[in-house]
């Protein structure tokens, strides 16, 4: 009997036996989508959106406005020779109000921006531990 089926009818059946299963996995998983598509109705809301904000994607604008703010104290801090602890002191007030802080990757980028832009900028050092001071001294 399998002597009578040519390799050509074999890999035709099987292709339409694929098609068949992965259009039942694709409806399964993916109803809503597609009735949607054969609808023609606008798109679906962006499921990611709400995942997206808690992520932080949104910050990143914030994250940007708190790095020139640090760029501005650094050079203000180099025209008027502050001390480090005054330095530190607007570093806080300005990292303060700074959501961000709770995702440790827009942390790390704040401590190396700082770190690495005090000296050149400021004339004034800082390094990591003073800086993790800082940062446990901030209102949660």
């Amino acid at each position: 009997m399998l002597s009578n089926i040519s390799w050509s009818n074999y890999i035709i059946g099987a292709i339409l036996l694929l098609l068949v299963y992965y259009t039942i996995v694709a409806f399964l998983f993916y109803r809503a989508e597609i009735l949607h598509l054969l609808r023609n109705v606008k798109p679906l809301p962006d499921k990611m959106g709400s995942m997206k904000e808690r992520l932080g994607v949104n910050s990143i604008e914030g994250l940007k406005t708190v790095v020139a703010d640090i760029r501005a104290i650094l050079e203000l801090a180099a025209k008027n020779r502050v001390s480090k602890d005054e330095l530190l002191g607007q570093l806080a007030d300005r990292l303060a109000n700074f959501d961000g802080l709770h995702n440790t990757a827009y942390r790390i980028a704040l401590s190396n921006y700082i770190i690495n832009n005090a000296e050149n900028t400021s004339g004034v050092a800082i390094n990591e531990d003073e800086l993790e001071v800082v940062f446990e001294g901030l209102p949660r």
